[in-house]
């Protein structure tokens, strides 16, 4: 029906709405265009926050010598503290090292980060007490590095480990049966082993003690060294182990009665834990009235420095004498060291000695 159709057409309704290309072009370049804003201001906020915690974090860096020998000391620490992870049940004196040495690093970490040149000494020594536990020699004790005073000059002795006490009469016998060769035992000395086992050696030369100490791997110490273990701690007294003023008995000291075990005198024991520096016998060491231009081995005739007090002489721990190195004397021993320094070659010895 005509009519019917035309007024179905006229009837109100909604128009149609026509979306062209066009109008879907400019939509879309309107949301990539808000998206674009949303995305820079995001961006940018978080490129602001990111340049000023960089700002704050980023470390100075050390002058160029310090930042090598700050490297050259990570990859030692790195060395050694992989070995010392190995360690199944560390001793009490190793736990105590390692937790010294952790806090020395932490602290040359944020002085290295604040380009404070004083990180490298720090990580030096978080090193020399890592290598300290892992090391751990029976019988010895460990002696930081620090400061001791000479003949009235200041001067630093490196980290070192010192016999506790001086070698015996046994262990030297046990070398002189021991090494290649031979090595002949003192003729005052012959067949006293059973009875004076635990008594220092004695009528021993610096070539007797240096021998002894190269077949176990150590040195002689050096006349700061042996001060340094004696008396080189701020609180310790340079005279005597126990204070400034004599006291009976406290060590064997001008008693006439010779020799005397290791240890017997408790009062006689030094701020490092060493004995008998003050009494039994005088030790040797391995520095020399005067080098003359020459290396550190003497040649006969040539005097080395001696420390201690023995029964036959009374000296404070400061005082030395000189002795020819082919001394034979009755209040003549010596102790020994292992040097714990911070370079290349001597970490890769210290870590081969400790497999």
């Amino acid at each position: 029906d005509p009519k019917r159709a035309l007024s179905k057409k006229r009837r109100p309704g909604k128009a149609p709405v026509v979306i062209s290309r066009r109008h879907l072009a400019a939509a879309g370049c309107a949301i990539l265009i808000l998206a674009g804003v949303v995305a820079g201001l995001w961006l940018l906020g978080r490129w602001n926050t990111r340049e000023a915690s960089d700002i704050t974090a980023a470390p100075v860096s050390l002058p160029d010598k310090y930042a090598d020998r700050f490297l050259e000391l990570n990859a030692m620490l790195t060395a050694v503290r992989e070995r010392l992870s190995n360690l199944n049940e560390p001793t009490r004196p190793q736990r105590e090292q390692m937790e010294t040495a952790a806090a020395r690093l932490r602290e040359a970490e944020e002085k290295r980060n604040a380009g404070d040149i004083t990180a490298v000494a720090l990580a030096e020594e978080a090193l020399e007490y890592y290598l300290a536990a892992l090391i751990a020699p029976a019988s010895m004790t460990f002696v930081p590095s620090g400061q001791v005073t000479v003949d009235g000059v200041a001067q630093r002795a490196p980290a070192f480990y010192i016999d506790k006490t001086e070698v015996t009469l046994r262990e030297f016998a046990q070398f002189c049966a021991q090494v290649e060769d031979g090595w002949p035992l003192p003729d005052e000395l012959t067949g006293a082993g059973d009875m004076y086992g635990e008594h220092p050696v004695h009528y021993v030369t610096w070539f007797d003690a240096q021998a002894y100490a190269v077949w176990k791997k150590k040195a002689l110490p050096t006349r700061a060294q042996w001060a340094r273990a004696a008396y080189g701690n701020p609180q310790a007294s340079d005279i005597y182990p126990w204070g400034g003023e004599w006291q009976t008995d406290a060590a064997n000291v001008q008693t006439n009665n010779g020799t005397q075990p290791v240890r017997s005198f408790k009062s006689d024991a030094t701020w490092s834990g060493c004995f008998d520096m003050a009494g039994n016998v005088m030790e040797w060491t391995r520095t020399a009235a005067t080098n003359n231009g020459k290396n550190a081995f003497p040649d006969f005739g040539d005097s080395m420095f001696v420390c201690g007090g023995s029964f036959l002489t009374a000296q404070p721990l400061r005082g030395a004498a000189l002795r020819p190195v082919e001394t034979r004397s009755p209040d003549l021993g010596f102790r020994c060291v292992i040097e714990i320094a911070t370079t290349a070659e001597s970490v890769a010895l210290l870590l081969d000695r400790a497999k």
